[in-house]
């Protein structure tokens, strides 16, 4: 008895703090560029074994509730597939002091990419402390925002300046890098062992598998190594500095399409009709523009394109896989079903025509594998 309550209390110990995840669909940087993401359960010991568990520990300040501790030299592998000028940002919570970090990104046995990390205060546009501040400050005072700092100009004929430099602000954030910075993209640091976004500038990659290698850039304390988040490579040219929301979309049932042609009424309709295993049995929504909606009306989609990503098990009583899809839109609308189990066109799996037999009908399996099938296959 005393036995199994040891090994009981060890694996409820091992459970990370329940997380927020900030993810909900929005439009992000990294929409419009390739992306890469490493993950503290991806990372493992350079010294140890090939197979081995991560050294990730729970953090309820990490975006994913999981943080590693950067005692010793770390790696990880990924995958880019895409060819691009790629940036490197690396998720760092600060134990104490600074406590530096040297980043490698290594192909084929050479250092394709390599960086300090953690090691100062930082900067605007290198991030850490200094360069988060100068995110903050920013974005607090741009349009759309939740907070602008325009006290001075409010009465006393200030209206118009006010109105004026509002709209000034607006035109630009809609136009390129200001629609990502924004006070609704702020990130909680937190109060102990703060993390904080730095980036090393890129190089040139080509598709193909690479090794993050992170490692103590000098002596270190056990109870004050750095903690190491989530690592990004990304092409997203607009990013000043990342938001966690996102990228922190937990593993899931995703979907997006791609209008090719609106067909005559020049606007589409997209139902998602879903076959449970369970009451109620089938389930009906409606893939808005904007989103799912709270109201149960549809909306048509009039741009061809890719559409939002959605996340299937946001409707109600569709499970974490297990049941069958049919995407109902127009007979004569041309385009595709996309589907992935992380929100990004580099991570898709599966792509279906809507004009395949049983192209619209399709059995949606358990999203940490990600299979997807037409019903018959």
């Amino acid at each position: 008895m005393t036995r199994f309550f040891c090994l009981v209390t060890a694996l409820l110990c091992a459970v990370p703090p329940r997380v927020s995840f900030a993810w909900d669909g929005s439009p992000s940087p990294f929409d419009e560029g390739h992306l890469a993401v490493v993950r503290p359960d991806n990372w493992r010991l350079s010294a140890g074994p090939d197979r081995q568990a991560s050294p990730a520990v729970g953090n309820a300040n990490a975006s994913t509730g999981k943080a590693v501790p950067a005692r010793a030299p770390l790696s990880s592998f990924l995958e880019i597939k895409h060819a691009g000028r790629y940036d490197l940002w690396v998720r760092v919570g600060r134990v104490g002091k600074a406590a530096g970090l040297n980043a490698e990104l290594v192909r084929g046995g050479k250092v394709v990419l390599s960086g300090l990390l953690n090691h100062d205060e930082g900067a605007a546009g290198r991030g850490g402390p200094a360069g988060f501040k100068a995110y903050r400050e920013r974005a607090e005072n741009t349009a759309g925002g939740a907070e602008t700092n325009f006290d001075l100009l409010d009465g006393g004929g200030g209206d118009d300046l006010k109105n004026g430099i509002l709209q000034d602000m607006k035109d630009e954030a809609e136009g390129g890098i200001g629609r990502w910075i924004t006070s609704s993209r702020i990130e909680k640091p937190g109060a102990n062992a703060p993390f904080y976004w730095w980036k090393i500038a890129g190089a040139a990659l080509e598709p193909g598998f690479y090794e993050l290698k992170i490692r103590p850039a000098g002596a270190v304390d056990a109870a004050g190594a750095p903690l190491i988040d989530v690592a990004l490579l990304t092409t997203a040219a607009d990013l000043v500095y990342p938001f966690s929301g996102d990228i922190d979309a937990p593993a899931a049932n995703y979907v997006r399409f791609r209008i090719d042609d609106l067909g005559k009424s020049k606007q589409v309709d997209i139902g998602l009709h879903f076959s449970v295993h369970r009451n109620p049995f089938f389930v009906t929504a409606s893939a808005n523009p904007e989103g799912f909606p709270k109201n149960e009306k549809g909306a048509p989609h009039t741009k061809t394109g890719y559409t939002r990503w959605y996340r299937m098990n946001d409707v109600k009583y569709v499970p974490w896989g297990g049941f069958t899809l049919t995407v109902g839109v127009p007979d004569d609308a041309r385009g595709a079903s996309q589907f992935a189990t992380f929100p990004h066109g580099d991570i898709v799996d599966h792509e279906f025509d809507w004009r395949e037999i049983d192209g619209r009908v399709l059995a949606v399996g358990s999203p940490w594998t990600g299979e997807v099938r037409r019903p018959a296959t």
